[in-house]
């Protein structure tokens, strides 16, 4: 979230993909499908182990903080 708004679906991301470019060893960010608006789902993993965490993002209009607590 920026000081007056919160990020957009690009926003989000392009702050994906800082990240995995930052952190290329344990980063990833990949394809794993398309939205009935025909945009691409992309997910980040983060770290490589026995455990697993899925976060996931935006996963209602009304909700729009969830991107940032992803990130």
């Amino acid at each position: 979230m920026t000081s007056d708004r919160y990020l957009t679906v690009a926003e989000v991301s392009a702050a994906a993909r800082r990240l995995v470019t930052r952190y290329p060893g344990p980063g990833r960010l990949r394809r794993v499908g398309t939205s009935r608006a025909g945009r691409p789902l992309e997910m980040l993993s983060v770290g490589h182990g026995p455990a697993h965490v899925l976060v996931v993002a935006r996963p209602h209009p009304d909700e729009p903080v969830g991107a940032v607590t992803a990130l």
